[in-house]
């Protein structure tokens, strides 16, 4: 067995910094993602599964393992180039299919993403894309249901929306919030993720943040 660890689709290797997501914990304090290298979540998995899997990857892109940071990497075979992020133009939503169908999941804990749409009464008013957000709650609501509608008629999927829709920083990683356990985000969120089927999509879940659709 190999350790392996889903990149992201966040682009270039970014040191140790850390990334801030907008959902809080049960305790108030923020969740916290590495950015080095760019993961969404670890697992074990069998070189077999790795050969025999779509990955999702361009032709001609492989995965490989590094044995001396114990992580995986992407090797096109033809030009020699070897990178930690995924080559463009690789399927990122098969990426995280095959790596939901061919993983061993951590007991207890689940893999979401989430679109989140801010309000004025949101816990902190504010987003990579607007300072300050002044919109209602009923607005909010109104945008959500848009999206909502886009996700379930096929038009898009919510990774793709939440690059440009999201108010939370991990539109970035197309919504992705990696893998976590009960008690780790707000209970309103947390009950109706774990309640959700694997690719299953919400509806408006409201919590402090802000509306948000999840799928798991």
């Amino acid at each position: 067995m190999k350790v392996i660890a889903v990149p992201t689709a966040s682009g270039a290797v970014r040191g140790t910094r850390r990334e801030r997501l907008d959902l809080c914990t049960s305790s108030g304090t923020e969740i916290l993602s590495w950015s080095l290298p760019p993961l969404l979540f670890v697992f074990k998995v069998s070189a077999e599964q790795l050969l025999q899997a779509d990955t999702g990857l361009p032709a001609g892109w492989e995965v490989r393992h590094s044995n001396s940071k114990n992580l995986p990497y992407f090797f096109n075979a033809s030009s020699k180039e070897s990178r930690w992020e995924p080559p463009e133009a690789t399927d990122v939503d098969k990426l995280k299919v095959y790596m939901a169908q061919n993983t061993r999941k951590p007991e207890g804990k689940i893999h979401a993403a989430h679109l989140l749409v801010k309000h004025r009464d949101s816990r902190r008013p504010g987003s990579w894309k607007e300072p300050t957000i002044t919109r209602t709650k009923e607005e909010a609501i109104g945008i959500l249901k848009g999206h909502e509608r886009r996700i379930q008629s096929g038009e898009i999927s919510l990774g793709d929306l939440a690059q440009t829709e999201s108010d939370c920083s991990s539109a970035r990683k197309n919504g992705d919030l990696g893998m976590f356990g009960r008690g780790e985000m707000q209970k309103e969120f947390e009950e109706v993720a774990f309640a959700l089927e694997p690719g299953q999509v919400s509806g408006v879940v409201d919590t402090a943040s802000g509306v948000h659709l999840i799928q798991r």
